[in-house]
């Protein structure tokens, strides 16, 4: 068996990537991994440059692993710039790092995909013994692997590397929940009480929500997300890591796996400005301000295209925010979010209830929506723990950095446990 590294998916085909075994996570699809890579998000100018590690053997493709060259840490959701500035305060050189991820997604799941018969404890040795060589040929400081599966995290210990924890909250269908009511009927009274006034402010608002399965997302639909997505980013003052050619490729290559919300505001055509600030302002039309030649094309698109309205009898109705989500057989993940108007409780509504609405519809135990978000927790979000694991090549760090990380560990159990006492459901 040995490794090679290769600087772009396309090295592979799809007949051997079909040779691996995939669980079905729609962000370890070659698929996804591609349009990362075609659309410019995962290149060397982003900082994400492609240096994948492929295993081989007299059978073919027996392995694959993403893996990226990196100068930054941005959209790895793993915080390390702590590491970096102590490196720097020695004198020494934090980038480049090796980092394998998805990029951008800071989810947890397989990241070997490996041939039928060959397990992790198999290859693992060899791995890191390639990715130490590779790091001392490039001068990288070190290699992370990000939100690996459970599996992985196992047959990586006892390897050398550190294991960093983190916080996330997820909902489980833990009671065979049929639909959002008997979901409810398991808060506390308080808690559900708050939550119903939440979703019926949406109401209220003149406000409605579809959801609409990947495979019947019309242009203009994808056009309406990409446009609120790319507002909400600029009002943070930057642009969002994804142009539109990413969500493009994706809605052309996996539409199966993919999931819409879309919120609409109703309203009489001689009131269209109503209580609802809208967020277009300067946003839109400054945008090319922010990394001034990066993402132009996106930027003046946004500018030129509105979202129409369409009008019956004196009622008007205009989209108004979206929300993109992606599935597989047992889980909902919930990725990316964005409004042009500022509306009490729709982001809870677009990004969290309608999720669970859309996992009990389809029978779905599970629901990742996301990186951090304390405020997940009374809406019905439990504190799960992931990880991610890490080498370092300087020797002179490894004992504070394994102190380090022992510290966090506790410090996430704790907070991990100090959440679940706060989850909104009734005592038993």
């Amino acid at each position: 068996m040995k490794i090679r590294f290769i600087n772009q998916l396309q090295d592979l085909s799809i007949e051997q990537w079909q040779q691996l075994q995939h669980d079905g996570n729609p962000f370890m699809r070659r698929e996804f991994l591609l349009a990362l890579e075609l659309s410019g998000a995962a290149s060397e100018k982003s900082g994400w440059q492609p240096m994948h590690l492929v295993l081989e053997d007299d059978q073919g493709l027996a392995g694959f692993m993403p893996l990226y060259l990196k100068n930054h840490s941005y959209g790895e959701y793993v915080f390390d710039w702590a590491w970096a500035d102590a490196y720097e305060r020695y004198g020494l050189a934090y980038y480049p790092k090796l980092v394998s991820a998805v990029p951008y997604t800071p989810s947890q799941g397989q990241r070997i995909l490996l041939r039928k018969g060959i397990q992790p404890n198999d290859c693992i040795p060899l791995i890191l013994k390639e990715i130490k060589k590779q790091a001392n040929q490039l001068g990288a400081s070190s290699w992370h692997l990000l939100f690996p599966s459970e599996d992985e995290n196992q047959s990586l210990e006892n390897t050398g590397t550190l294991t960093r924890l983190n916080c996330q909250f997820h909902w489980f269908n833990r009671d065979n929940w049929q639909d959002f009511e008997q979901f409810l009927g398991s808060f506390s009274s308080r808690k559900r009480k708050n939550v119903r006034q939440e979703r019926r402010k949406i109401g209220q608002q003149s406000l409605t929500l579809q959801r609409i399965p990947g495979t019947e997302i019309t242009q203009v639909q994808l056009d309406h997300f990409y446009r609120c997505y790319h507002i909400t980013y600029l009002q943070r003052g930057r642009r969002g890591y994804l142009n539109k050619a990413f969500f493009q490729h994706l809605l052309d290559t996996m539409p199966e796996q993919m999931m819409l919300v879309i919120a609409e505001h109703h309203f009489h055509a001689n009131n269209e400005h109503s209580s609802m600030s809208h967020n277009r302002s300067h946003t839109e039309a400054n945008s090319n301000q922010h990394n001034p030649g990066d993402n132009q094309a996106d930027s003046e698109a946004i500018q030129d295209t509105h979202d129409e309205p369409s009008e019956s009898n004196d009622m008007v109705t205009r989209p108004v925010a979206a929300a993109l989500f992606f599935h597989d057989a047992e889980s909902l993940y919930g990725r990316y979010w964005g409004s042009v108007v500022d509306a009490d409780c729709l982001h809870f509504e677009a990004c969290y209830y309608q999720g669970i609405e859309f996992c009990l519809e389809k029978g779905l135990k599970h629901f990742d929506p996301g990186t951090q978000g304390e405020h997940k927790i009374s809406r019905g979000f439990k504190p799960i723990i992931t990880c991610s694991n890490h080498w370092v090549a300087e020797e002179g760090f490894q004992d504070t950095l394994k102190q380090f990380v022992q510290e966090e560990a506790e410090h996430t159990f704790r907070y991990a446990q100090e959440a679940e006492n706060l989850l909104p459901f009734k005592q038993v």
